[in-house]
């Protein structure tokens, strides 16, 4: 062990600012991954942290629990939704069937969590098996690239067609009309294109709103609660580091993560089928499935650590297979640290306030007025500061008297007046504004 933490405040703090220090500043990547572990082992160890730890992790627990309940419940509406909209496709239920196999029988070792593995692949089969969900889906995508790329739409006719106006007056269009009972004389009014009139940008619906019998009503709640929001990594990155910044639980939960990548088994486990009716195996097949994907996604993320370790390696690789979320970086947990020592340093002071709030309960007996306190601190401060002013007087009141038994201004200022404890000769007192001074 090369780090060592005190069981005092003072040198808990002092000997920990020095510890994070020495870990920022390590050049090699492997010497600063095994100092963070080692740094993480003696935080859950500590007396001073270990019931504040033992605290995140219970609420980390209690959330994982929530996610899981809920993603449960949400997947399997979706699955239900999409059998009743596909109840006359014998091959598109088979589809379904095997979705709904990721759960009892995997065939598969993916590094992603099983809630978005079954997303994914609902995603697939809803844009395989509906070629107008996908152009729906893809229409902001499609319309964001043409309104980036218009600025070269002129140079590129100019150059193709230097006389396009001829070009395309000589092109022969020819009109395909429709029968009435064609579905695809409704498709135009489903398509999400509102405009806004104050900034003249177009507004786009989500596909959950143009198709809801295909769609459960709760994906967008567990969107918005639980995940990493953003449309590319840079922007989660941007959401975790702010998260972990203002959530402790959120900011351990990513230590506790690059722990259980640190310290785990490299060999994984074999796949097992949980066989048997749906209504008695949901629970059993949906937490065996849940503790075999963390496992992949763990060893992962032990993997890309691993390329990120070696020199000169194709670590880009994993990138293509793994979510930003498991991915391990150096830069966002040098983040991440000084995030965490903040939130420990506010911890600490809130157990200092605590120790303080009681000694000074303590040291006040148990009959004791309050009024007491007023005449003896101020009979002690003006024997100490003879020409003191009154605010001076209250401030020192307010340091030395317990937290329980302090009064506010106007009360003190009612005793210091009534039992004449301002000592100080008349013309050393300032007389406040009265009715005879603010008349004109």
């Amino acid at each position: 062990m090369t780090i060592y933490l005190p069981e005092e405040i003072p040198l808990f703090r002092q000997a920990f600012d020095a510890t994070c220090q020495r870990i920022l500043s390590s050049e090699q990547d492997a010497t600063f991954y095994a100092l963070l572990t080692e740094l993480i082992t003696n935080l859950r160890e500590h007396p001073l942290l270990q019931s504040w730890i033992s605290t995140l992790d219970d609420e980390n627990e209690k959330r994982k629990q929530e996610f899981d309940r809920s993603s449960l419940e949400d997947l399997e509406e979706c699955w239900k939704r999409l059998w009743r909209y596909h109840r006359r496709s014998p091959r598109n239920r088979r589809q379904l069937a095997r979705i709904k196999r990721m759960i009892t029988a995997p065939n598969a070792f993916s590094f992603r969590p099983l809630y978005a593995r079954i997303q994914s692949s609902m995603w697939e089969f809803r844009c395989q098996y509906s070629s107008f969900y996908h152009f729906v889906y893809g229409v902001p995508h499609l319309y964001r690239s043409a309104q980036a790329e218009q600025r070269y739409l002129i140079y590129d006719l100019d150059y193709f067609y230097p006389k396009r106006e001829e070009y395309f007056v000589h092109r022969k269009v020819s009109q395909h009309k429709l029968a009435k009972e064609d579905m695809r004389l409704l498709f135009h009014k489903k398509i999400p294109l509102l405009r806004n009139q104050e900034q003249g940008e177009p507004r786009f619906k989500r596909v959950e709103q143009i198709f809801p019998e295909c769609f459960s009503q709760k994906s967008n709640a567990i969107e918005q609660k639980f995940l990493i929001l953003g449309q590319n990594n840079s922007e989660k990155r941007q959401n975790m580091l702010m998260m972990a910044e203002v959530t402790p639980m959120f900011c351990w939960e990513r230590f506790k993560f690059l722990y259980q990548c640190h310290t785990m088994e490299r060999d994984p486990r074999p796949l097992k089928w949980v066989n048997g009716d749906w209504a008695s195996i949901r629970e059993t097949a949906w937490q065996a499935a849940l503790e075999r994907c963390q496992t992949e996604v763990l060893i992962g993320a032990q993997r890309f650590l691993t390329d990120q370790l070696i020199p000169n390696s194709s670590s880009s690789c994993m990138d293509l297979f793994m979510r930003y979320e498991d991915q391990i970086h150096r830069r966002d947990f040098e983040k991440y640290l000084q995030s965490l020592k903040n939130h420990i340093h506010v911890h600490l002071f809130k157990m200092e306030s605590m120790q303080q709030k009681v000694e000074d309960e303590h040291l006040a007996l148990p009959g004791t007025q309050k009024d007491h306190f007023v005449i003896d601190l101020a009979r002690e401060f003006w024997k100490t500061a003879p020409l003191g002013k009154q605010d001076e007087a209250y401030d020192y009141y307010l340091v030395h008297c317990p937290y329980s038994k302090i009064l506010k201004r106007d009360r003190w200022n009612q005793i210091v007046r009534e039992r004449k404890l301002d000592r100080r000769p008349s013309n050393a007192k300032t007389r406040g504004p009265g009715k005879k001074t603010c008349k004109k």
